[in-house]
């Protein structure tokens, strides 16, 4: 891996989408802003040809779209014909320098600067700011670097890939450190999105903020296979307000997943395009990978032990079996882990018609989990003692078991 490769996806928090190269650096020599064709190599359209990288300029754009920023411009442009034609110019401009990183085969010829088709209405300030500084002569850019800084004012790149255990040019380094990086996590369910913003540090995780928020963007999934205008919005409207919160709160980086109702949908890129206009882009992460982090979440602090994990989504149920390792040598291993595609959501929409649902509708909803739950349970060679349920559904249920006034996640 390169001392580029290992900077980005410092900076990122996850690995690029293939491929790219480094089109813009600040004066420290980190990367500030990525290129990539209009095709990457999975073959998905990219609009997006210049990507900021730079976690200073990241979280200053995300609190400035949270505020209006792009609405803002929008509004200034029309009402402006200079601003207009120097907008113009500048997309004009972006579709050739895509056409150009493409070999001259440009798939997104039909939109320019943050995939959009109007070059009056400004989408995304980090677009931008990434676009003016790959040297894209954007108003909007050159307005958001003159306002925010081009650059953090301190190396700021260089204590991030230290507390990453990512030392710049040494292969595989780990942290020795005892400085905290603080790390922000957006979890795109089916039901719910959820932040998580910690510092992190030894291995140990210290909450700053929690936060969830039901989205219901598997709302309508089960019956047309696809994800609504209105879910996608409504998630899109809440991960911009957790960047904005994240970026408060001083994170260095965020990482986004996005689940069940993701990866099943047939336009699922439509959440993709619209997050990536914030300047994100979550990874839809598959069932297996989605059941092994469940379990990692769920057994870090607890004794060593074998256990069962279960993780109840709106769209999918997370079932993993593993053991915890003794004080000697702190650690998991997941000894079997699946994902059934039964959720809350899901149950809700295939078999209740009715509020409150009436016996035949449970009875035909336990009968039909019960048979997509058995060949996990059938498969196991020792059933564990101890299981730890977690998720909307697990404190759900308890608060009812514990007849709770109101209720309350804690």
């Amino acid at each position: 891996m390169s001392r580029d490769e290992r900077v980005v996806e410092t900076q990122l928090g996850r690995v690029p989408r293939a491929p790219w190269r480094v089109a813009a650096r600040c004066s420290s020599g980190y990367p500030q802003v990525i290129a990539s064709p209009s095709v990457l190599g999975d073959g998905d359209r990219f609009p997006t040809t210049y990507w900021l990288t730079c976690p200073h300029l990241v979280a200053c754009c995300s609190v400035l779209e949270s505020a209006g920023a792009g609405q803002a411009w929008t509004e200034r442009v029309a009402a402006d014909d200079a601003l207009a034609s120097a907008l113009a110019d500048a997309d004009a401009d972006y579709r050739r320098w895509r056409a150009a990183e493409s070999g001259g085969a440009d798939a997104c010829s039909d939109v320019g600067i943050a995939g959009s088709r109007d070059p009056r209405v400004v989408k995304c300030v980090h677009a931008h700011a990434a676009a003016t500084l790959a040297g894209v002569d954007s108003p909007v850019g050159h307005a958001v670097l003159e306002s925010e800084g081009a650059e953090c004012e301190h190396e700021d790149c260089a204590g991030l890939l230290l507390q990453s255990g990512r030392v710049p040019g040494v292969e595989g380094a780990r942290m020795t450190g005892s400085g905290a990086s603080r790390s922000a996590a957006i979890d795109i369910g089916t039901n719910s999105t959820r932040l998580l913003v910690a510092d992190v540090s030894g291995g140990e995780v210290r909450e700053v903020v929690r936060r969830t928020t039901v989205t219901r963007l598997g709302e309508g999934l089960g019956e047309t296979g696809r994800l609504s205008e209105a879910a996608v919005t409504r998630t899109s409207d809440v991960v911009s307000d957790y960047l904005r919160e994240a970026a408060q709160e001083g994170a260095a980086r965020v990482r986004a997943v996005a689940t069940s109702a993701a990866r099943d949908a047939e336009n699922g890129s439509e959440l993709l395009d619209s997050l990536a206009s914030l300047g994100i882009e979550p990874e839809i992460i598959a069932g297996p990978r989605e059941a092994n982090l469940s379990f990692l979440g769920a057994a870090y602090g607890l004794p060593a032990q074998r256990l069962l994990v279960c993780d109840v989504g709106g769209g999918s149920t997370e079932l993993i079996v593993g053991s915890i390792s003794d004080a000697e040598t702190p650690g998991v291993e997941v000894e079997t882990a699946r994902s059934v595609d039964v959720g809350s959501r899901r149950v809700m929409e295939i078999f209740f018609d009715s509020d409150p649902p009436s016996e035949t509708e449970l009875d035909a909803a336990a009968e039909w989990i019960a048979e997509q739950l058995r060949p996990f349970f059938d498969g196991l060679r020792e059933h564990p003692r101890s299981m730890v349920s977690v998720g909307g559904t697990a404190t759900t249920l308890a608060a009812v078991h514990l007849k709770l006034d109101e209720y309350d996640s804690e």
